[in-house]
């Protein structure tokens, strides 16, 4: 072998580890990328995992509270039903003493006078038959705040006023508290709303007869304004609302009263919930309709059915002239 074939054997050699040494290199990185990608994706895989489990551990929390709140609930309302049954059975207890020997002490129809000689104020024992049943055909108001205002006299919680109150129902108020929701059936503002909105009376009804009270016979000035101060609170409500937002039912009613009444009634039916949603809805049923863009009440037409209303309810009018002095709502 010569010297020439030597040295490129020699090259050749040194050249082989250099280009394993590449080729390692490039399957090392190789394998590192693929390395990366299994770790991205394994990470968010662990990623769904974790958030699955926060989800579960929220929604497994929220269910504990709430069926921890229903428990409570059952559980208040099983201490009013006993308390009702030892305060129906007292009050048998203190019939029968009384029919037996005729004439009782004042300390066996009074427990609570006992403290008397302790200098302690006389106590009355108020039980659950004291409030009146309703019988249907009577005014659900009336009743409701009949009861309302007994309960604040025999200081009762008011979170036991709707236990105490459905044993009293009849009719449509029993049938709308057993509509309820189970979870709403210990709330006395739920059960209230309910049973006034079995009787369809809302918010519309209370202005109604705040701006056209009817004419009760042997009605006291006093007694009118405390119907009119109690209408007002019931319709605008006051306590619960800001002093904008009562504007703004005011606002909104006088922008009823200055449409027409084919067009009130349209707005009416979408409830805008402002006199600015109103107005919006009243540009667009225009924007909608060819011919002239007229929506306001005609003042003339409106003075001329007033006249003719008074004179059908005049001296001399008779059901002709009413029926010509209708109004369409």
């Amino acid at each position: 072998m010569g010297p020439k074939q030597q040295t490129k054997g020699s090259k050749a050699a040194e050249s082989a580890p250099v280009e394993e040494a590449e080729q390692d290199g490039a399957t090392g990185q190789q394998t590192w990328q693929f390395s990366d990608e299994t770790a991205s994706v394994d990470m968010k895989n662990i990623a769904a995992m974790l958030e699955k489990c926060l989800q579960f551990q929220s929604d497994f929390v929220d269910r504990w509270d709430k069926e921890e709140d229903k428990q409570e609930r059952r559980w208040h309302q099983m201490q009013v039903e006993v308390n009702n049954l030892r305060d129906d059975l007292e009050k048998k207890q203190k019939t029968e003493i009384c029919s037996h020997s005729g004439s009782s002490s004042e300390d066996d129809l009074e427990p609570a006078s006992r403290h008397k000689s302790r200098g302690e104020p006389k106590q009355r024992v108020w039980t659950q038959s004291d409030i009146p049943k309703f019988e249907e055909g009577e005014d659900i108001e009336q009743y409701l705040t009949t009861f309302e205002r007994l309960a604040t006299a025999y200081q009762w919680p008011e979170r036991d006023w709707a236990v105490r109150l459905v044993p009293h129902l009849t009719g449509r108020a029993r049938a709308a508290y057993v509509a309820m929701a189970a979870e709403d059936s210990c709330d006395y503002g739920e059960v209230k709303a309910a049973i006034l909105t079995k009787y369809e009376i809302n918010e519309e009804v209370y202005r109604q007869r705040f701006r056209e009270p009817e004419v009760r016979v042997n009605e006291t000035p006093r007694e009118f304004y405390n119907r009119l101060k109690d209408l007002y609170l019931k319709w605008i409500q006051p306590q619960k609302r800001r002093k904008d937002e009562i504007g703004e039912i005011l606002i909104l009613e006088q922008f009823y009263n200055s449409l027409s009444p084919e067009l009130r009634v349209w707005v009416k039916e979408r409830s805008p919930a402002s006199a600015q949603e109103a107005a919006e809805l009243v540009e667009n049923f225009l924007a909608a309709r060819r011919g002239p863009k007229t929506f306001r009440y005609n003042l003339q037409q409106k003075s001329s059915l007033m006249q003719s209303k008074s004179v059908g309810f005049g001296l001399g009018g008779g059901p002709s002239q009413m029926a010509g002095a209708r109004i369409h709502p």
